[in-house]
């Protein structure tokens, strides 16, 4: 049940985020001024391989599989704070 009524109870979210959760949630958070980069959170850009080497060994259900080059990939946009593709 609950997992039929999910899309459902996040359709407000999902408006007003403009249906894209990644720029959605990246355009909130600069507009409230919160940090936007993961420096600011304190990571490093040393910190990226093993991040990566921690999701890959602890995979999460996503409808896209899962590959260390593009997590790779976002994590160094998100260090730098790039509004997400």
């Amino acid at each position: 049940y609950v997992e039929e009524a999910v899309p459902e109870l996040l359709a407000p979210l999902a408006a007003m985020l403009g249906n894209r959760a990644g720029t959605g949630l990246w355009d909130f958070s600069s507009q409230l001024g919160a940090p936007t980069r993961l420096a600011d959170l304190g990571m490093r850009a040393t910190d990226i391989d093993r991040m990566v080497e921690l999701a890959m060994a602890n995979p999460y259900w996503c409808p896209r599989p899962l590959e260390a080059a593009p997590l790779k990939a976002l994590l160094q946009r998100a260090l730098s704070g790039q509004r997400p593709e």
